[in-house]
């Protein structure tokens, strides 16, 4: 009933399917009735999750917070009285800052691009900043030239603009780029 009351809600098939992988293991190794979960098993359950898969305070949290979710649709629905996860805070993490590309290494990456249409991804992402998978579902309606804007598609459907530099507009308009660029936003 909660994963359907997810999908109603418009969560992704992906989220969807995170959150049944992590109440069923959860609730495997827990193995008593929902309603009977404490807090404590629950700390000891994420203990042991961590130590035994060797993972992350990241993906510790991103459990807890998917554990949350749930046991607060829970108590919600009114099938327990108090969420027992309530007590479990966000787990503290380090934000790492990712290094940029180096100038040198953008540079060879363009000269290593095979055709036309490589080299305009290549500029677009460096560009904008955009996901891959953001390119992917870009459609040349999305692209507006003269503001150089475009909505981009990300995670969970939210829509967004994102904004490109005149290098990249001029790549994409000179030399037949467009044409090309057509195909790939398909």
């Amino acid at each position: 009933m909660f994963l359907t009351a997810k999908h109603l809600e418009g969560c992704s098939d992906k989220t969807i399917r995170y959150y049944r992988c992590n109440i069923e293991k959860m609730l495997d190794t827990i193995n008593i009735p929902v309603i009977k979960i404490t807090t404590e098993m629950l700390r000891k359950y994420l203990v042991e999750y961590q130590a035994i898969n060797n993972c992350g305070k990241v993906t510790i949290d991103n459990i807890r917070r998917s554990l949350s979710t749930f046991f607060s649709w829970l108590e919600e629905e009114a099938y327990i009285i108090k969420s027992p996860i309530k007590r479990i805070h966000k787990v503290k993490t380090t934000v790492v800052v990712k290094d940029t590309i180096p100038d040198e290494k953008v540079e060879i990456l363009r000269d290593n691009c095979n055709n036309l249409r490589d080299r305009a991804m290549i500029d677009f992402l460096l560009s904008t900043g955009i996901r891959v998978g953001e390119l992917v579902r870009l459609n040349i309606d999305d692209i507006d030239f003269s503001e150089r804007e475009c909505v981009v598609y990300g995670k969970g459907d939210k829509e967004r603009k994102a904004y490109f530099d005149a290098r990249t507009k001029i790549h994409l308009l000179n030399q037949g780029q467009i044409i090309i660029w057509r195909y790939l936003c398909r």
